[in-house]
């Protein structure tokens, strides 16, 4: 039992939430597939974190955070990770030399640091950052409606609100093929 909510359950339907925080076992507890589902989207954020760490820009992983209104619960979790900086491309590409990646990895970790260098020449606003993998049929439904999904914007408003930060940035990767929005 538990008296706070999971930044990751903001926005969940109110029933699975009240027996969560009840500590009633679910009847329908993920299966092995959905299990390694969540395997994968640990794989992703363990992949961003290399191309972060590389450059320069990773500041804290797994930052924990809490927040309170009054006479409401409170809402606690964790963001992947803050970022922020000056990305240092040679650092990076001679620190990715090294690890033994493929290729697809390096060439796109490359693109995304070459990016934040372009887009940002005196570096990235400190911010959390939240990695989001997702199945093909997600991915295009949110590319479609060009937003993210309801619940990982309240997710990253409870990292906002707990920090005092003035930004944050939602990454989806496709599980499918790699697609990154």
């Amino acid at each position: 039992q538990r008296d706070n909510l999971w930044a990751s359950e903001l926005g969940k339907a109110p029933v699975d939430l009240w027996l969560k925080m009840r500590g009633t076992e679910p009847t329908n507890p993920p299966n092995a597939r959905s299990m390694r589902k969540f395997e994968a989207g640990n794989v992703f954020e363990w992949i961003v974190s290399l191309i972060l760490k590389r450059a320069g820009i990773l500041q804290e992983s797994q930052k924990w955070s809490s927040y309170q209104y009054p006479g409401l619960l409170e809402v606690t979790g964790k963001a992947d990770f803050i970022a922020g900086g000056k990305p240092d491309i040679q650092k990076f590409e001679q620190e990715m030399a090294n690890l033994e990646l493929p290729e697809v990895f390096k060439r796109n970790g490359e693109k995304i640091i070459r990016y934040f260098a372009q887009e940002f020449p005196e570096g990235l606003t400190e911010m959390p950052l939240e990695i989001k993998s997702v199945s093909s049929f997600m991915f295009e439904a949110l590319e479609k409606n060009k937003s993210a999904s309801k619940m990982h914007r309240l997710q990253t408003f409870h990292y906002l609100k707990s920090t005092d930060k003035p930004i944050a940035t939602i990454v989806y990767i496709c599980r499918d093929d790699l697609r990154m929005m």
